[in-house]
Parts: structure tokens; C-alpha cells; sequence
């Protein structure tokens, strides 16, 4: 019964010569039939994966209890579901002219009231501007013969990318030792012998073969080791470096220092190039507050030592900051300056620091007046560049930093926030520059453009930073982010970029890291080491010529280390 109503049946038996009296039964309905929707026309290009959809179509007394795809023309396709109201397929390729394929979607209700309705696709052929055979919609690289797929969508072609799978090991070496450089299984360790993949290929060793190799030796402590008093910006010193297995090499240092009193870890920081000295960067630490701190030596294999001693120390007064308002003495702006054009001065405000820069040329003020993640300011500072403590600065500073370096020092919500602050400068920003951040544990600058956004006037700029993640000098997601900047006016001279040093400049919440193969920071590494061995070369000799026998055969050692330091980072 296809119309809906009423419908009365009669029964007459016939026994071969009379008929019976009639019998009458009578039959209502009033469900009404289903109405298919196939969905509209469509046109598609060889290859690609093609949806169709029978969700429009609809039943007056909500009961469709079954739809069925049908293909009725054209090259004959799979389709990936027949019994249900979406399906998929391939188109297929096709020859030298253009095909039509048609479909019939049938849906049937609940008393087997069914419809029917189809739809078509045209498929085309796909355009292939390169002529490499693979289509425009399936290449990465539609106008280039030569690639068409990038695995690692980092813009470089399989073909030429010697690492497809940017998991930090060659392409080549991968295949040698039959393991894929279409996955990134730089942490594996087909062989169990406590060594990943990647630390096997940096350290020279075969993935699928046991070695027995011996962790480093313990470090020692040197400076602080028992509560001195240091400065805010101690340097932290270790013994050389050892390790029983004598061909292996000094790959990097984790650093670790917790607040005695609550023993929050306040910095965590794997360092490539600082391996067995520490600038603690600014701010990290607070005035007159005890530390505890510790290193863990890594070598060229990947195998950590154990921590050293706990080494302690507390910090000094701040004397340059004699109100304890986080702003230093010499760098307080006018009493009525209002940075964020607010009617109200913005030393009045417990949501923005302003700070001068030290040539009285301009200020910057940091806001959190929009952000619903920070808590407080604590600091903000301005440095003249001269006092970065690299003697590799100068090769790897990005040009004209219109404001030197500004630090600031921000207590956030929760440990891992992502925040965003807003600074307000003084003077409007030049239309082409970028802001970058400085990592004063490896000494590099991180273009970290991706992460700003300038208002129309560029007086105004919006910073997104992440507890624990780029942007955050301390390394360590604890609700505190230190973090110095500087805006550069873009010249010939490049600096790297933010997503190539993420990876492994922050520790891991105060416990040991995968460490990586910083190659980009290593010409810094041996810079700065090279330097510390000239200064070690004209004190041996002023101490010789004075007969300090003693304090010599101490300089002497520490002279082998560093030369050993500088070896390792040439090789």
C-alpha cells in the first residue's frame, strides 16, 4: 500500500461449483510514506574520496529504518557503506574524457513505506600542472616534477629531505638499519639496551645491536656548594666531565635549582652549551631566599649520570631596587605616565610595570589588565645588551634591538598556563620589526614572531607565552614565566627560528628530558668555550710568572677540562 488511508478487503471461497458468502475486513492506515534525499549533483576530480549523503532525506512520522545505496551507472566504484545514510568512495581514474556516475538511494519506514531518489557525480580528470602524474588535489607540490609528497610537512620534498620523517635521524641511516623514515621512532629501542634510536644514531652506535655502555660519572659541585651568598645572577660551577666509557664525549647538562623553604623547582634546563658553567638567568631567583641546587651530565649517547650533591646558597639583597617594586631604581618613569592611555597613571595600577629605557629614549609597559590567567607582575627589566654574559653575542644577536633586552617576570594561575599579556611602548613600532626571545642558557635568539600580534598604531603588542614552554626562561612549567625579549629591526643577518630550538631547550618538570641534537647552537657552544680557554691560557701564564705553583697545577686541570669541553664540541 503506497497512499496512506482507508482500505476494505473481501474473502469469497468457491468449493469447485458454489461460492461462499462474502467476507469483508477492513483496513486504516494514516503513516505517511518516507521522502529519499540523495543529496545534491556533484563534481569531482579523479582520485579524490567522494561523499554522499542521504541525512535530508525525511519521514513525516519520523520512522526511516533503512536507507540502501545502489550504483546504477558508470564505471563501477566501491562504496564503503550501502546500508547506512552516509557513504564514501573513490573516484575513479579515467581515461581521456570526463565520466558520469549516478547512485539510488532507496529508504524504507518502520510498515515498509519506501522512496527512492538518486544524485549524480561528474568526475573529472584531475588537473596535473607539473606532469609528474600525480594529481594537483594529491600533491604537495603541484607545480615541482621533482617532489609531490612531504611527509613531515616541513616544506622540503622527500626526495631532497634527508630526514622525511623529522624524528632527527637520516633517511639513510634508517633504511641501513631497517627502521622507517616515514615514522618518527627516535625513542625506540629495537635492541632494549636502554638506548633510544636517535641517541644510538648520535652517539655512533647500531640501533639493532646491544651495547654495553656505561652512563656517565657523577658530577661534583664546585660553586655554590654550601650556602654562600651569591648574587642574583650566581654562576653555577661543576667538575669536568667523566665517563668510564673513554671514547665517549660530554653532549649536555641538566640544571636544576628548588626554593629550599617550599622546594619548588624554579629552573629546569637541559643546556648544550653551558656544560660545566651557568649564568642562572635574571629573575629566576628572588632577593634573600635560600636555593638548592644540582646537575646531571649527559653524554654523546643519550645516558644520563646520576645527580650530583645538593648544592646550596642564598641570594643577596637586591640594593638596585630599593622600594622592592621589581622595577630597578634607575629605570622608574614619571610618576604620571599613563602607557596604556587610561586616564589613570600607570604607577597607580597594580596590573601594569612600566620601565625606562636606560637611555631615557623610551619606555615599555607590560599589561595583564585582559589576561584571566596571570596573577601578578613581580618584575620587569631593561638591560643594556652589553651585559649579556656570551662573548658569542654579538655573532648571533639579531640586528638594531630597538630596546636592548626587557625582561619581565610573571606569577601565573596554574603551573603549564598559557597567557596573553599585552606590552605598551612608547613609541610606535617600526613596521618591519620582530620581536625575539633570548636564551641566555644557550646563548641563542628565537625569532618568536609567530607569537606576537601588533595593533594598528604598533604601540600595542599582544604576547601569547606558555609556563614551562617557549618564551619561559626558567624551563620548567611551575606558574612562573621569566621571560627576556627584544625587538629587532630585520637586517641581512638571520637569526634561528622558534619552532628548531623548541625541542629541546626546556628540562622536564624537574626530572631527566630526551636530549636532542642542538646542531644549531653547537658553533655557539665551541665559540664560547674557545673563549674560555683563551682566558685560561693568560691566567696560567700570569700565574707562572708569579710562582704560584699551587694555584697552577689547580688552573692547569681546570684548563685540561675545558680544552677536553672544546675537543668534544670540534669533533
Amino acid at each position: 500500500v503506497d497512499v496512506p488511508g482507508t482500505y476494505t478487503a473481501q474473502l469469497i471461497v468457491n468449493d469447485g461449483t458454489v461460492d461462499s458468502q462474502p467476507d469483508t475486513v477492513t483496513i486504516s492506515t494514516d503513516n505517511s510514506a518516507p521522502v529519499a534525499n540523495a543529496g545534491a549533483d556533484q563534481q569531482v576530480e579523479e582520485g579524490t574520496i567522494v561523499a554522499l549523503s542521504g541525512l535530508s532525506s525525511t519521514d513525516p512520522d519520523g520512522n526511516i529504518n533503512n536507507y540502501s545505496w545502489e550504483q546504477i551507472a558508470g564505471s563501477t566504484v566501491i562504496l564503503s557503506k550501502t546500508d547506512e545514510a552516509e557513504t564514501t568512495f573513490i573516484a575513479p581514474n579515467l581515461g581521456t574524457t570526463n565520466e558520469t556516475l549516478t547512485f539510488k538511494l532507496t529508504v524504507t519506514d518502520s510498515l515498509s513505506f519506501q522512496d527512492i531518489d538518486t544524485c549524480s557525480v561528474l568526475v573529472k580528470q584531475a588537473v596535473d600542472s607539473d606532469n609528474d602524474g600525480v594529481p594537483d588535489n594529491l600533491d604537495a607540490f603541484p607545480m615541482d616534477s621533482n617532489e609531490w609528497f612531504d611527509t613531515d610537512d616541513d616544506g622540503e620534498g622527500n626526495n631532497v629531505d634527508p630526514d622525511d620523517d623529522n624524528d632527527g635521524m637520516p633517511d639513510i641511516w634508517e633504511i641501513q638499519y631497517g627502521l622507517d623514515p616515514s615514522k618518527d621512532d627516535a625513542d625506540q629501542d629495537p635492541d632494549a639496551d636502554g638506548v633510544s634510536n636517535l641517541n644510538e644514531y648520535l652517539g655512533g652506535t647500531e640501533p639493532n645491536m646491544f651495547d654495553d655502555l656505561s652512563k656517565p660519572d657523577q658530577p661534583g659541585i664546585l660553586y655554590p656548594s654550601a650556602g654562600e651568598l651569591v648574587t642574583l645572577v650566581p654562576v653555577l660551577e661543576t667538575d669536568y666531565f667523566a665517563d668510564p666509557d673513554v671514547s665517549d664525549t660530554h653532549r649536555a647538562t641538566e640544571w636544576q635549582l628548588f626554593r629550599t623553604e617550599d622546594q619548588v623547582c624554579v629552573f629546569d634546563k637541559i643546556s648544550y652549551s653551558s656544560l660545566t658553567a651557568l649564568v642562572v638567568p635574571k629573575l629566576v631567583l628572588d632577593e634573600n631566599t635560600a636555593y638548592e641546587w644540582r646537575v646531571k651530565f649527559i653524554d654523546n649517547h643519550g645516558l644520563a649520570s646520576e645527580w650530583s650533591e645538593i648544592g646550596t646558597f642564598t641570594t643577596d639583597y637586591n640594593d638596585a631596587d630599593a622600594d622592592g617594586n621589581g622595577i630597578a631604581d634607575d629605570q622608574e618613569v614619571d610618576p604620571a605616565l599613563d602607557l596604556d592611555e587610561d586616564g589613570t597613571a600607570d604607577n597607580d595600577q597594580s596590573d601594569i610595570k612600566c620601565v625606562g629605557i636606560e637611555d631615557g629614549s623610551a619606555q615599555i609597559g607590560i599589561s595583564i589588565r585582559e589576561s584571566e590567567t596571570v596573577q601578578s607582575i613581580v618584575a620587569v627589566e631593561a638591560d643594556n645588551l652589553e651585559e649579556i654574559h656570551s662573548s658569542s653575542r654579538l655573532l648571533s644577536q639579531p640586528p638594531n634591538l630597538q630596546y636592548g633586552l626587557i625582561s619581565f617576570k610573571l606569577i601565573v594561575n596554574q603551573p603549564g598556563d598559557e597567557v596573553v599579556v599585552k606590552l605598551h611602548l612608547s613609541h610606535s613600532a617600526p613596521l618591519n620589526g620582530i620581536w625575539y626571545k633570548y636564551d641566555p642558557v644557550d646563548d641563542i635568539w628565537l625569532d618568536y614572531s609567530s607569537h606576537t600580534d601588533f595593533s594598528a598604531d604598533r604601540k600595542t603588542v599582544y604576547l601569547t607565552l606558555l609556563d614551562g614552554g617557549i618564551g619561559d626562561a626558567d624551563g620548567i612549567a611551575n606558574g612562573i614565566i621569566v621571560d627576556p625579549l627584544g625587538l629587532s629591526v630585520p637586517s641581512s643577518v638571520a637569526a634561528p627560528d622558534a619552532a628548531s630550538a623548541a625541542g629541546g631547550g626546556g628540562g622536564s618538570g624537574c626530572f631527566i628530558g630526551s636530549a636532542q641534537n642542538h646542531i644549531n647552537q653547537r658553533s655557539s657552544a665551541v665559540r664560547h668555550n674557545s673563549g674560555e680557554l683563551e682566558i685560561a691560557w693568560t691566567l696560567l701564564l700570569m700565574l707562572f710568572v708569579l710562582g704560584q705553583w699551587g694555584a697552577l697545577r689547580y688552573l692547569g686541570l681546570r684548563l685540561n677540562a675545558t680544552r677536553s669541553l672544546l675537543t668534544t664540541k670540534l669533533n
